[in-house]
């Protein structure tokens, strides 16, 4: 997904999403505080959807390793980093790595279970994607430099969207980064901004 990050009691970077629905269960203080980066995601109305933290791998339950280790798209690839996620009021595990140079994700419930995959794709690539997703993208922000592309998969493995990273005036003051959601048949379904903001998480005095 995005790497949009917040630093706990540094900077990060809060994102803005375009189409949104507000999410009943997103924080917790635990998970906070054991953090080394926060993502978030806020909805149009001004409410947080989702939340991911970033955590140590011994945080991942072991049904949660076992799967990523057998997924098809990468069979036998250890882990280099994880996050605890509540997206829609629920618990996820994400797990991520570096393969072939391209960023591999996927993201599960506790029993195990695939709920998304994210793999960075290339021109060449079989989940690359298409003309017409290319052109929906190159449309709406013809000034878009430094095009990054991601294939989200769902749980049965099947390509449901793209995400592409992109930066317009870059190198000048009003350079701005975006995050888009493509649906495969070019619809333009999510705009995501980054913007730079602090977070500051309560510790216990000591």
């Amino acid at each position: 997904m995005t790497r949009i990050l917040f630093s706990v009691l540094a900077l990060g970077a809060l994102v803005l999403v375009a189409y949104a629905a507000e999410v009943p269960q997103w924080w917790d203080l635990d998970d906070a505080r054991e953090a080394t980066q926060i993502d978030f995601q806020i909805g149009k109305n001004g409410a947080f959807e989702s939340v991911g933290y970033h955590v140590d791998l011994t945080k991942v339950p072991p049904a949660v390793d076992n799967t990523w280790l057998n997924l098809p798209t990468h069979p036998g690839l250890g882990a280099a980093a994880a996050e605890i996620r509540w997206e829609g009021g629920q618990r996820y595990y994400e797990l991520s790595a570096v393969h072939a140079g391209k960023r591999m994700a996927a993201t599960f419930t506790r029993e195990g279970t695939v709920h998304r995959q994210e793999i960075e794709v290339e021109s060449g690539h079989p989940q690359y994607p298409t003309p017409a997703v290319q052109q929906a993208v190159t449309a709406k922000y013809p000034l878009g430099t430094n095009l990054n592309w991601e294939a989200i998969l769902d749980g049965a493995g099947q390509v449901v969207e793209y995400h592409v990273k992109l930066v317009e005036n870059n190198g000048t003051p009003n350079q701005k980064h975006y995050r888009l959601i493509v649906l495969p048949s070019g619809f333009l379904a999510g705009a995501y901004l980054e913007i730079v903001a602090e977070l500051e998480v309560p510790a216990p005095p000591r």
